[in-house]
């Protein structure tokens, strides 16, 4: 039987997907292109609407395969995919290491089998992979993330914190560097809480650097708070550690980063950055920036802070001119989703709490029209009843007249 993975989403997904591409070779199955396949596994993304709309168009796109749907669509909502004819599998992201048990069991009952897990207080998933289909591999040493950033549904769909034991992270390592690959790249859905047994991502990275035939580690990202000292010192002294890291920013407001719930502020940021030039001079720090955030006002947007994020402030107000508000665009805020009606006449906003759910934001597609701008934020995992909808309808109309 031949099979094909689609992956969508983050280096913790890539590196799931060669986990289940590994286990059906090893259990007999034949990796092939999509055409040719029999078997289609959608590792699935959900952190923007682009990313879960992306999702749905792949799954729907393989009508004529037995899909199997994994990952953070079907973990939040597996209402969108289960009623799909084509879809007999559909797990969260637990389990996706024994993915060829269900194929099986599917195969020989032909029942549609449904089982998304409860993601926090559990331990963390052991996987091993032999090799990786890219120069640099992926090794994932942690998983969940309680951050809780307010624009944020990665804690929903990815669960607590949990960290991969050293011993079998070392492991994987040898593994991979006997098989070819020069560099490793650690991964993990909030990479900085790596902490096992009290020991923490600095003194992985010593251990991994130790390594004799490791030429390179890269951190895929990591948060500014968890710079600390001992970091910072294994930075300072470990060549091996590539000049690059990854390091969010999200805004250059301290306002709106407090309404984004994120830990820091720009003085904060700023000497932390100062400090890592310091003793990496030739580092590369990239970073994400998030525009038109819903509470942000247009005094938010051009407060430059310190003059030192002068370039910053004008390179992201060139990209809110690319990628501004637009009529039903989705945004995630505290685990929600949430959709900005606007047009380009009026920057008024309101921000209205719901409880409604995602299937609502869609039907209100026609009130797009209007000379005003709302946010409506509806919990994904909700059922909406006919009063729900005229709630929301009334309360939508109440603010765009």
């Amino acid at each position: 039987m031949k099979f094909y993975v689609c992956n969508l989403g983050c280096k913790v997904n890539t590196y799931e997907s060669n986990i289940m591409t590994e286990s059906l070779i090893r259990n007999g199955l034949t990796l092939t292109e999509p055409e040719n396949a029999d078997i289609v596994i959608v590792n699935t993304c959900s952190v923007t609407d682009v990313a879960l709309k992306k999702s749905l168009k792949m799954i729907r796109r393989f009508k004529d395969k037995i899909v199997a749907v994994v990952g953070c669509t079907s973990q939040i909502r597996p209402d969108l995919v289960k009623d799909m004819d084509n879809v007999k599998i559909v797990l969260g992201n637990a389990n996706k290491s024994k993915i060829y048990d269900y194929i099986k069991e599917y195969l020989e009952n032909q029942i549609q089998i449904i089982d998304i897990k409860e993601l926090n207080n559990i331990p963390f998933e052991n996987m091993m992979l032999e090799n990786f289909d890219q120069t640099r591999a992926f090794v994932k040493v942690e998983d969940g993330c309680e951050n809780f950033c307010s624009y944020c549904i990665i804690p929903y769909t990815r669960g607590s914190v949990r960290s991969r034991d050293i011993a079998s992270i070392l492991e994987e390592v040898k593994h991979l560097v006997n098989n070819g690959h020069k560099e490793i790249v650690l991964t993990g859905i909030h990479t900085g809480h790596y902490n096992c047994a009290g020991k923490r991502l600095a003194y992985l990275l010593d251990l991994i650097c130790d390594i004799k035939e490791v030429e390179r580690v890269r951190i895929s990202s990591i948060e500014i708070t968890e710079l600390d000292d001992e970091f910072l010192e294994v930075l300072k002294n470990n060549p091996k550690i590539v000049n690059h890291i990854h390091i969010p920013l999200q805004t250059g407001c301290d306002k709106v980063l407090k309404d984004m719930n994120r830990k820091y502020d720009m003085a904060y940021f700023y000497d932390k950055i100062k400090t890592i030039k310091q003793i990496r001079p030739n580092m590369n720090i990239t970073t994400d920036v998030i525009v038109g955030f819903p509470t942000e006002t247009e005094e938010n947007f051009k407060e430059e802070g310190r003059p030192k994020w002068k370039d910053l402030s004008e390179k992201t107000k060139t990209a809110r001119k690319k990628t501004g508000h637009y009529p039903g665009q989705i945004l995630q805020v505290s685990g929600q989703l949430a959709l900005s009606v606007t047009t380009q006449y009026d920057d008024t906003s309101a921000i209205i709490g719901s409880n409604k759910v995602y299937a609502a934001i869609h039907q209100l597609g026609g009130l797009a029209g209007k000379n005003k701008m709302t946010t409506i934020l509806a919990r994904p995992y909700l059922k909406l009843t006919d009063d729900d909808f005229d709630e929301i309808i009334s309360i939508v109309e109440k603010y765009l007249t």
